[in-house]
């Protein structure tokens, strides 16, 4: 089994997140962003100790943002396809301050295809691509990189034919394997829509039910999506919600949940790094707050990114996460330990996405992974 021993920094944000609960917000976060400061000034490959230290007391501070619910934020925008106005993004890079202002998006669901494509104000092309056919397992493919120059996600490679792009699928689930099996004998469509068609900012929501042995469901999953493009980076939000129809069991395993496959073939250009610097096996099963997948892109000279950020309010915060050899990564709940549901009981989970190009920025993630933290 991978390793899933919790260092000391990390200690901290367990026990930080429960006892700042209750204090005042915003003056937390103003201590938590000079933390990070603080610490950008010590090189991210010879942090010490104490840096760590630093930002774990971040961590556990920021960590009292509200929890974000895709459809308690719904009900204080305007209606679908008005549009409303959202602020400009403004950040502050060698002391000059630079705005980004958000970009329209539009949706278009064509329930024949079962497809939900996310399109860039102008474009005719998606920028991504929700797939939710009657038969099969829920998932997202292409991504494409912010510029529209090149494919950033997947689909069933050889090497792992059962991974197709960004998904959810679910290990040892009464017995049952929803993360190698993707078709109709594991999964039933329950509904497939899109809440918020046109803006700054689109919404869409899958519902499946994830079927027994015997046919019968046992567990419903609803992904709620949220999408925002910024200039130079896509922000991608999951909410995923499992309510048990029965009683369900998850066994301990080295996978399941929420899985990324990025391009990969034999001597490609690429890395994962987490939050505390470690890099491919040794990042395998470790508990971090945010990953960072980075691989050459056929069509880019240079590398394309996605970026997965834990939520504070989950369970087993930090989580620990599955790094294959291929660059394949999921943080995972399992990791730790077998887990389950009582029927009529449910369970959220929270992640965030950035989809970027360039180069990898740590301190730079590490400021918005904060931010969604603090329910920004």
């Amino acid at each position: 089994m991978p390793r899933s021993i919790i260092s000391a920094p990390e200690s901290f944000i367990l026990m930080g997140h429960s006892f700042f609960t209750h204090a005042t917000r915003s003056f937390f976060i103003l201590m938590a962003r000079s933390f990070i400061v603080m610490r950008s000034s010590i090189t991210f490959e010879n942090r010490s100790f104490i840096s760590e230290c630093a930002l774990a007391i971040a961590v556990m501070i920021v960590g009292i943002g509200p929890t974000y619910s895709a459809s308690a934020q719904e009900s204080k925008e305007a209606p679908e396809g008005q549009g409303a106005p959202e602020g400009r993004e403004t950040r502050e890079i060698n002391g000059i301050q630079e705005t980004q202002e958000p970009t329209e998006l539009s949706v278009r669901h064509d329930e024949e295809a079962g497809t939900i494509e996310v399109f860039v104000e102008g474009s005719t092309e998606p920028v991504v691509t929700q797939h939710a056919r009657a038969g099969d397992r829920p998932y997202i493919h292409p991504i494409t990189a912010p510029d529209g120059n090149g494919v950033l996600t997947q689909y069933r490679p050889e090497h792992h034919p059962h991974q197709t792009g960004l998904y959810w699928g679910l290990k040892e689930l009464n017995g049952r394997d929803y993360f190698m099996q993707w078709r109709d004998e594991y999964y039933r469509r329950v509904s497939a829509h899109v809440v918020r068609t046109r803006g700054p900012h689109v919404r869409w929501q899958t519902v499946y039910d994830l079927l027994g042995a015997d046919g019968r469901p046992i567990l419903t999953e609803t992904q709620n999506w949220t999408m925002q493009q910024r200039e130079d980076v896509i922000m991608l939000d999951l909410e995923w919600t499992g309510e048990a129809l029965a009683d369900v069991m998850l066994e301990q395993f080295y996978v399941g949940g929420l899985f990324l496959r990025m391009p990969w073939h034999p001597g490609a250009d690429g890395d994962v790094v987490n939050a505390s610097g470690m890099r491919n096996g040794d990042a395998e099963g470790q508990r971090a707050i945010w990953t960072d997948v980075g691989v050459e892109i056929d069509g880019r000279t240079d590398h394309g990114h996605i970026a997965i950020f834990d939520h504070p309010d989950n369970e087993a915060f930090p989580v620990p996460w599955r790094v294959d050899n291929e660059l394949g990564v999921g943080p995972s709940r399992q990791i730790l330990g077998s887990w389950g549901l009582d029927e009529g009981e449910r369970t959220t989970i929270r992640y965030r996405l950035l989809v970027y190009t360039g180069d990898r920025d740590p301190e730079e993630l590490t400021r918005r992974w904060t931010q969604y933290a603090a329910g920004e």
